[in-house]
C-alpha cells in the first residue's frame, strides 16, 4: 500500500493506526469490511489483543468499518479511551485485485500477516459470476499466496448449508455433491467447492460453518445486510404493510429453525481462533431443538399485525398459490429460496463445539424470547411497520386463530 492510498484511508480525525507496515504476527481480515468479517475484526483486536489488516474496496469504508466497531465495543461495556486504543490495532490497506496473486503477497510481506481469516464472499444466490469470483476465485488466489509466503494458517468461514439437502446429521467434514434436485442455491454449490479448495491448498486450515446469524442476544441490535431471517421480515414488511389481510398464508411447519445471534458467531470465533487444531471443520450452530420453530416465528409476526386467523402449510408444495391473496402470493415467491432452506430439518454435528463448549462462558442459546428481542428491535426501527399499525389498529385481532393446512379442506381458504 502506498502512501497516497494510505492518507486516502485515514482522514483527519480519524483514531491514527498505531499498526505500520512489517510489523510481524498480524491477522489479515479479507472481507472485514463486512458484517461476519466486522464481528471477527472485533473479537481479536479486543478479546485477542491482535494487530489486523483489513483491506477495502474504497478509502471511505474505514469510517464505516470503524464505527462498527465502536458499536461492538460499546455493547461489551469497552470504554471509549479503551475503544481508541483498541482501535489503533486494525490497520487498512487498498483491496488487491481477486486473481492478483502477486499483490496479496505483497500485503502479507508489508504488514507482516502470518494468518489468513477469510470471511469475504457473495450471497447472491443468482449471481453465478460474482458467486464464482467472490466465493472461488478469491479463495484460490489467497491459497496459492499464503502458500508462497509460508502463512501460518488459513481460517476460512463458510456456511453450515454447503451440504445441500441431506437426511440425517450434517457431518463435520467435506461433503460429497448431493442428489439431484438436492442443491439449495448456487450459493451452497460455491462454498462447498471452496472448502474442497481450502482442504487441498497446501496450507494449514480451519473451516468454520456457522448457520443463519441474527441481532445481538442481549438488545437485538443488528448492523448486517438483509439477508436471512431479515430478508423474510423486510418482505412481510414491504409486502403486508401495504394494506390489512384478515386471512394470511404461509409456510410454517413445526421445523426447529437453526438461529444464532452475532455475540454467540463472536465468542464461537474466538473459541475457534484459540483452541481449534489447523484441519478442524466445525459447525457454528445453536444445536439444540429449545430453539424457535418456524411456526413460533410465524405466530411472533401474527400477534404484530393481527390478522384474524393464519393458515399454515407444512411446506410450498401445498399452498394453492391460484387461489390466495395476491398480495400473499407475491411474497411466498419473493421468499422461497429461504423458505425452502429453513423449513428443511437440518441435524448438525456438533461434537467440535461440544468438546469446548464449557470454554464459551459467554455464548448465548437461541430463544424464543432472544428472537423476540430482534424482531422488537427491527420493528421499533421501521417507520413503515410503526405507521401500519397506528393506522390498522382497530381492524387487527387481539389473538389471531391459526389453522393447520388440510389438503382435503383447503376449498375457499383464500378467499376468506
Amino acid at each position: 500500500m502506498n502512501s497516497a492510498s494510505r492518507e486516502a484511508t485515514h482522514s483527519p480525525g480519524d483514531d491514527a493506526p498505531e499498526m505500520s507496515p512489517r510489523r510481524a504476527c498480524s491477522t489479515l481480515i479479507v472481507g472485514g469490511s463486512g458484517y461476519l468479517g466486522g464481528l471477527a475484526v472485533s473479537g481479536l483486536i479486543d478479546a485477542a489483543g491482535r494487530n489486523v489488516v483489513v483491506p477495502l474496496r474504497s478509502p471511505r469504508q474505514a469510517q464505516v468499518v470503524r464505527q462498527r466497531l465502536r458499536t461492538y465495543m460499546a455493547s461489551d461495556r469497552v470504554s471509549e479511551s479503551d475503544t481508541a486504543a483498541v482501535l489503533r490495532r486494525v490497520a487498512f490497506c487498498d483491496f488487491p485485485s481477486t486473481t492478483n496473486g502477486t499483490t496479496w503477497q505483497s500485503l502479507m510481506s508489508e504488514f507482516g500477516v502470518d494468518e489468513i481469516v477469510n470471511c469475504a464472499g457473495c450471497v447472491d444466490y443468482f449471481d453465478q459470476g460474482g458467486l464464482q469470483k467472490a466465493n472461488v476465485d478469491l479463495v484460490a488466489t489467497l491459497l496459492a499466496a499464503a502458500q508462497r509466503h509460508h502463512i501460518e494458517r488459513f481460517i476460512h468461514i463458510s456456511t453450515a448449508y454447503a451440504s445441500g439437502y441431506r437426511v440425517g446429521t450434517v457431518p463435520e467434514r467435506l461433503h460429497d455433491d448431493p442428489e439431484a434436485g438436492s442443491e439449495p442455491n448456487a450459493y451452497t454449490k460455491s462454498k462447498r467447492r471452496a472448502e474442497r479448495l481450502v482442504v487441498g491448498g497446501g496450507v494449514p486450515y480451519i473451516i468454520l460453518r456457522p448457520s443463519i446469524l441474527i441481532g445481538d442476544s442481549r438488545t437485538g441490535w443488528y448492523p448486517g445486510p438483509k439477508y436471512g431471517l431479515y430478508q423474510l421480515w423486510r418482505a412481510v414488511e414491504g409486502l403486508l404493510c401495504k394494506e390489512y389481510a384478515p386471512t394470511w398464508h404461509v409456510v410454517a411447519p413445526n421445523v426447529t429453525i437453526d438461529l444464532i445471534h452475532q455475540d454467540a458467531f463472536r465468542s464461537m470465533f474466538l473459541l475457534a481462533w484459540t483452541k481449534f487444531k489447523a484441519g478442524t471443520i466445525c459447525h457454528l450452530v445453536n444445536g439444540c431443538d429449545s430453539g424457535p420453530t418456524i411456526r413460533d416465528l410465524c405466530w411472533m409476526w401474527s400477534t404484530v399485525y393481527g390478522p384474524r386467523r393464519v393458515i399454515c402449510y407444512n411446506s410450498l408444495d401445498e399452498v394453492p398459490f391460484d387461489e390466495i391473496p395476491l398480495r400473499q402470493r407475491r411474497f411466498l415467491e419473493l421468499a422461497w429460496p429461504n423458505i425452502e432452506i429453513a423449513t428443511h430439518e437440518w441435524r448438525f454435528e456438533t461434537r467440535v463445539l461440544d468438546g469446548l463448549r464449557a470454554d464459551a462462558a459467554a455464548f448465548p442459546r437461541t430463544s424464543l424470547a432472544s428472537v423476540t428481542r430482534c424482531q422488537e428491535r427491527y420493528i421499533e426501527g421501521s417507520a413503515r411497520i410503526q405507521q401500519f399499525l397506528a393506522d390498522q389498529g382497530s381492524k387487527r385481532a387481539a389473538r389471531p386463530r391459526m389453522i393447520t393446512y388440510d389438503a382435503k379442506l383447503h376449498h375457499g381458504l383464500g378467499t376468506s
